[in-house]
C-alpha cells in the first residue's frame, strides 16, 4: 500500500502553515490496519503536527525526492514530548525527514521507540536514515531515543541543535549506528548507550557497531573564576559514551558485549577542562568483548580515550592527539592488547588546572591487569611550541580511599617514543615486563 497523505481521504497540506496531525494519524491507521505500508511524502513536504504520532508497525516513511520537514504546529506545545512514538513495533523504516521540535518543552525524542511491558526487548528492526534532527536541546532530550529493541539502524543522519544526539537505554540488541554526523551544536553527547548495574534486571546492548560517525563536541562556559581557580565543574560534553554505571567498581554489573567503535572521528574544543573543555570524548565503561580501532580523538578538555571496568578487548589503531590529560588511559579493566595507537602532544593542561602527574600518551592504573602495549607510537606535534607528554606510557597505582591499587601482569614491548619530557616509560609495578 502506498498513501500520498496530501490526497483524498487524507488530504494533507504540506505547506508548513497548517495542522495536519489529523490527516498523518488516519495514514497511520490504514497502513496498522491493512498489515503495512508506505507513506510517500511529495517533494519537499512540510509537515506540521500538534502531537505525538503513534507509529504502527511495517510502515515505511520517505519521501518521493528530496527531504520533506515535520515540525510542531505550536511551537509552545507543552503536553507533547516527542514527534513520533513507537512501542512495541517492528519493521519501520524512516529516510529523507527533516525533524523539528521547534525547542519546545518538554521535548524528549523526534524519534521515541519503547516499549512498557515486562520483556527486555519488545521492538524490532528499526532503520533511520538520511534524516536530520534539531531542535531538541533541552536538558535530557534525545534526537533519537531508543530502547528495548533488536534490530536497529542509524546511519547517514545529520544531528544539529539538540541535547544528545543518539540515546539508547536498557535492554537492546543488533545496533549498527554509522557514518552520522554530529554538530558541536548538541550540548551533551552525541552518542550515549546506557545499561544497569543491576544484573537481576538484564539492561545493557550486545553486537554493537558504531562506525565512521564524525562528532564536534562544543565548548562550554569556563568555571574558572577571577582568582585562577575552578568554582566547581564545568557542564562537559563527551563524543561517544558507553556505562552500565558501575561508579563504584564493584565488578557486579552488567556490561554491554560484542561492541566494535571503528573508523570515528571526535574533535573537541581544545579547551582545557575548566576552561569549557570537553569531557572524555570517547568514554568506554563497562563493556566486554570489544574492539576499538582506527578512531581519532582530538583536542579533549580531559581525555582522548578512557577505557573504564573494560574486558577482553582490543585497542588499536587508534589517535589521541592534543587531549588536555591522557591520549588514551586505562581504569580497572582487564585482558586488553593496546597496539598500533599513536599519541601525539597529550597532556596540554591547557589552562594549568586538570592535571594527573605523572601523565603520558597512554596511562594504565586502578588494579588493572592482564594488559600488553605493542608497537604504539609517542610523539611531539611540529605545529605545538613545546613539550608536553611527560612520558609515552605511565603505569602507576591510585588510591581508593586509603588503599594503593597497582596494575598487575602488564607487557610493554616494541613501543615507539620520542621527544617526551622524562622519556618512555614511567613505571612503579614490579611485575611489569618491559621488552
Amino acid at each position: 500500500m502506498l498513501i500520498d497523505i496530501t490526497s483524498a481521504p487524507f488530504n494533507a497540506s504540506a505547506d508548513g502553515s497548517h495542522d495536519d496531525t489529523k490527516a498523518l494519524e488516519a495514514a497511520f491507521e490504514t497502513i496498522r490496519k491493512s498489515g503495512g505500508g508506505t507513506i510517500a511524502f511529495p517533494e519537499e513536504a512540510f509537515v506540521c503536527i500538534s502531537r505525538a504520532l503513534q507509529l504502527p508497525s511495517n510502515v515505511t516513511i520517505t519521501t518521493t525526492s528530496g527531504k520533506a520537514r515535520i515540525k510542531y504546529y505550536n511551537a509552545q506545545n507543552t503536553e507533547t514530548k516527542h514527534l513520533f512514538l513507537g512501542s512495541s513495533v517492528s519493521n519501520i523504516s524512516i529516510s529523507n525527514i527533516v525533524f523539528d521540535t521547534q525547542h519546545q518543552s518538554p521535548s524528549v525524542a523526534a524519534i521515541l521507540v519503547t516499549g512498557y511491558g515486562k520483556e527486555a526487548v519488545e521492538n524490532s528492526q528499526i532503520a533511520i536514515e538520511n534524516c536530520e534532527f534539531k531542535g531538541m536541546n533541552k536538558k535530557g532530550a534525545c534526537a533519537v531515543r531508543i530502547q528495548k529493541t533488536s534490530g536497529l539502524t542509524i546511519k547517514n543522519c545529520l544531528f544539529d541543535d539538540s541535547y544528545i544526539g543518539i540515546g539508547i537505554w536498557k535492554r537492546n540488541s543488533a545496533v549498527i549506528l554509522h557514518d552520522n554526523t554530529f554538530l558541536d551544536t548538541l550540548t551533551n553527547t552525541a552518542i550515549r548507550i546506557t545499561g544497569s548495574t543491576d544484573t537481576s534486571n538484564e539492561e545493557f546492548s550486545n553486537d554493537v557497531r558504531i562506525e565512521r560517525n564524525v562528532v564536534t563536541v562544543q565548548a562550554k562556559k569556563s568555571v574558572i573564576g577571577t582568582d585562577g581557580k575552578p568554582k566547581g565543574r564545568p557542564n562537559s560534553s563527551s563524543g561517544i559514551y558507553l556505562t552500565c554505571g558501575d561508579k563504584d567498581y564493584t565488578g557486579k554489573s552488567n556490561f554491554h558485549t560484542n561492541v566494535t567503535i571503528a573508523h570515528n572521528h571526535v574533535e573537541g574544543p581544545r579547551l582545557g577542562f575548566f576552561n569549557g573543555g570537553s569531557a572524555d570524548l570517547i568514554a568506554i565503561k563497562d563493556v566486554k568483548h570489544f574492539q576499538c580501532r582506527h578512531n581519532i580523538s582530538n583536542g579533549s578538555g580531559d581525555l582522548g580515550f578512557a577505557f573504564e571496568r573494560c574486558h577482553e578487548g582490543e585497542i588499536s589503531h587508534n589517535t589521541a592527539e592534543e587531549n588536555n590529560s591522557c591520549g588514551i588511559a586505562v581504569w580497572g579493566s582487564s585482558y586488553l592488547t593496546l597496539m598500533h595507537n599513536r599519541c601525539g602532544s597529550n597532556e596540554q593542561t591547557r589552562d594549568g588546572i586538570y592535571r594527573n602527574h605523572p601523565y603520558g600518551g597512554i596511562r594504565i592504573e586502578y588494579a588493572s591487569h592482564n594488559i600488553t602495549l605493542e608497537n604504539n607510537e609517542f610523539y611531539h606535534l611540529a605545529s605545538q611550541a613545546k613539550l608536553t607528554q611527560q612520558y609515552g606510557i605511565v603505569i602507576k597505582h591510585t588510591n581508593k580511599k586509603g588503599v594503593k591499587l597497582y596494575p598487575s601482569a602488564v607487557k610493554v614491548a616494541n613501543n615507539m617514543s620520542s621527544d617526551q619530557i622524562h622519556g618512555s616509560i614511567f613505571n612503579e609495578v614490579s611485575d611489569t615486563e618491559i621488552l
